[in-house]
């Protein structure tokens, strides 16, 4: 068995026991009910993964996979924005996540496209739901009334686990123009990774309707999240030019690149100095008032 193909069974058996978790606590309603959706639809998707390694399936497979992934951590996340009040701003995300799977299957339907062309469209709309999906877990973050703000904190570090993870993955793969075996094995233990934490936070705060608000500041959140789609492009590239001219320490090189990148990037996101010094650039730049 190989290692792709047994990141992507534990990833599955993850999310698994989180439904059967979820079953056997017997919590119904907000959010318990969204969270085993999802967590079924994360079953589906590293079960369709397994399939696609072990029986090579095509690329439609991948496709409709990767579109159940965003989607499902996408619609949870989407509903606790959602459920904090009736503004277009909510709505959107409320209701958005809902175009995935349509976009996914006419990608999957458009029988005359090429099928790298087919690809490289699935890669660039992940990196979009990346994005989307580091700017939602960010929004429900920041926006978690002082009590939420453990959990919060908890949920968003799991998903944006997954995103940050996810976005490398999808960047490397476009400027290397190949999907990276050991990347691709890891984002499955990413993701298994994530299930306890979401788990805890759920445990740890049931009710996310109450004091759950979007901020009007979407100008910020929506600018770093540009910076760090940028940044983690030049980190991709970065490893593919050292894996390129490292020789045979190239694979190992590469990986040390990502790793330092990363951890200086969660670094800087978390550092609310450097937050306040980017705010009062943007608004001392680009608002008149």
């Amino acid at each position: 068995m190989s290692l792709v193909t047994t990141a992507y069974l534990i990833a599955a058996l993850a999310f698994a026991l989180l439904a059967t978790a979820l079953l056997v606590s017997r919590r119904r309603g907000w959010p318990f009910n969204y969270l085993l959706g999802a967590c079924l639809l994360l079953v589906a998707w590293a079960t369709l993964m397994v399939f696609e390694m072990v029986e090579a399936f095509d690329t439609n497979v991948l496709v409709i996979g990767d579109a159940l992934h965003a989607f499902a951590l996408l619609l949870f996340l989407g509903q606790l924005i959602g459920k904090s009040g009736d503004g277009l701003w909510q709505k959107a995300f409320q209701f958005g996540p809902w175009l995935v799977p349509l976009v996914a299957l006419a990608l999957v339907f458009s029988g005359d496209a090429d099928v790298s062309d087919k690809i490289a469209l699935a890669l660039y709309l992940n990196i979009g739901l990346s994005l989307v999906g580091l700017l939602a877990t960010e929004q429900v973050f920041r926006n978690a009334g002082v009590m939420k703000r453990k959990a919060a904190s908890l949920l968003a570090f799991a998903f944006a686990l997954v995103f940050v993870f996810d976005l490398f993955v999808y960047s490397n793969a476009i400027i290397v123009q190949v999907v990276n075996v050991e990347l691709w094995a890891a984002r499955a233990f990413v993701n298994a990774l994530a299930a306890p934490l979401i788990f805890a936070a759920l445990r740890r705060e049931t009710n996310w309707q109450s004091g759950l608000f979007v901020s009007r500041q979407v100008v910020f959140y929506s600018a770093s999240l540009i910076g760090v789609g940028v940044y983690l492009i030049l980190i991709a590239f970065g490893g593919a030019l050292v894996q390129r001219f490292g020789g045979e320490w190239g694979d190992a090189l590469k990986v040390a690149v990502f790793v330092i990148g990363i951890v200086f990037l969660m670094m800087v996101l978390f550092s609310r100095g450097i937050q306040r010094r980017f705010k009062v650039f943007l608004a001392t730049h680009f608002y008149a008032n």
